[in-house]
């Protein structure tokens, strides 16, 4: 178990993918459609116990919680693009779990974003941000944020840069907190070596933009207190 190569980010996975496989490969930093698409393609045999990772997005439960917590509406608005279609059947059961309800919009195609995004925002309390390229990019980033803000519907990012950028809140993992997460896989390996199944980040941060709560006129806890709550959530929430 002393050969596990890390490979971090979405280029390295790939790039691992397409050697052959001489060492178990932990990917970590990959939004987990880009690992599924992977592993899926035919590159790869699925085998999570040789080609493994540590998932860049959150777990649904949290996510949920986080907006629950945070504002008084109970109805999330999410754009998905191609990379990430396949996510809605999960976001809706995750949704359900958490006594909220998901309003779903596909974008095929990036002249459709702000119009589908309009009519999102038409019955939505909040904009969950999912990792998709296709549409959570440099070019797309400062309309979308602006449209929701005119609406008055805060964002929900998942990295620190979209705080700075007028998202109300992000739930994000640091660099540090991934490498933790690794040290104790490896510590933990078995003999057989063998890696553990693919997983969501065990510890992660909360950041929120206080100049958007306060002109969204939001009472919300602060972020010390958001994290405890969401620290607190039941263990292993896929």
């Amino acid at each position: 178990a002393d050969n596990i190569l890390v490979a971090v980010g979405t280029p390295a996975m790939n790039a691992v993918a397409r050697r052959p496989a001489l060492n178990p490969v932990l990917n970590v930093l990959v939004p987990r459609t880009s690992f599924r698409n992977l592993t899926r393609s035919g590159n790869r045999a699925p085998d999570s116990k040789l080609f493994s990772a540590i998932f860049f997005d959150q777990p649904w439960a949290r996510q949920f919680a986080l907006i629950r917590y945070a504002i008084p509406g109970r109805r999330v608005a999410v754009l998905l693009g191609k990379e990430s279609a396949e996510l809605s059947v999960t976001l809706q059961a995750a949704a359900r779990d958490a006594q909220m309800t998901v309003n779903i919009e596909l974008v095929d195609d990036e002249a459709d974003l702000l119009p589908a995004l309009k009519r999102l925002l038409l019955t939505s309390d909040a904009l969950l941000a999912v990792p998709d390229a296709t549409i959570y990019n440099r070019s797309n980033i400062a309309p979308i944020l602006l449209t929701s803000y005119r609406a008055k519907v805060p964002l929900f990012g998942f990295s620190p840069s979209y705080v700075k950028a007028g998202a109300l809140a992000a739930l994000y993992s640091q660099p540090g907190q991934i490498a933790q997460q690794v040290a104790e896989i490896i510590l933990n390996l078995p003999t057989s070596g063998n890696l553990p199944a693919p997983q969501s980040p065990l510890y992660f941060s909360v950041s929120i933009n206080p100049q958007v709560r306060h002109s969204l006129e939001l009472t919300m806890d602060d972020e010390a207190l958001l994290l405890q709550k969401l620290q607190n959530l039941p263990a292993g929430t896929p």
